[in-house]
């Protein structure tokens, strides 16, 4: 293989490993493209929903909107809460009480959870571990400063 077909070869490698990491872009360029949705009915899961709507604006400066679980899903939302069940790969008998599922292979963003406290730990540590807000304590954290969020 000559220089130019390799050069060519790893160009085109690089260009398909960067579109499959970023599948689901929930900012770009300080626009939200998601939505949360949630069961509005669930003191837990909306207490969940308004922390997450909370610190995407804080990191990128747009505002997801939160909408009802009934609304019709797109690609892109972050659905949180139990009223996305039965969805297909998802078994909530795995599921600690206070524990949750967390995924994106779907071309949507979910938690999951059993009941307790699950849905605000699972966007906890989606802030935590995939957008690297740091918490120090209650009211003491470090969001980073970000215009567009891939996930």
């Amino acid at each position: 293989m000559n220089l130019p077909m390799k050069k060519l070869c790893l160009l085109l490698i690089a260009f398909i490993s960067l579109s499959l990491s970023a599948q689901i872009t929930v900012v770009q360029n300080g626009k939200a493209q998601s939505r949360i949705l949630v069961n509005l009915e669930d003191e837990t899961d909306k207490q969940a929903a308004i922390l997450l709507q909370g610190f995407i604006q804080r990191i990128s400066g747009a505002k997801p909107d939160i909408l009802s679980g009934k609304t019709s899903v797109r690609k892109g939302d972050i659905l949180i809460g139990n009223f996305q069940l039965p969805s297909a790969g998802i078994n909530t008998n795995s599921i600690q009480e206070d524990g949750f599922y967390l995924s994106s292979k779907d071309g949507n963003i979910r938690i999951v959870n059993r009941k307790g406290n699950g849905s605000i730990y699972g966007v906890v540590t989606l802030l935590e571990d995939y957008l690297g807000v740091r918490y120090y304590a209650k009211d003491a954290y470090t969001p980073p400063s970000l215009k567009t969020i891939p996930f």
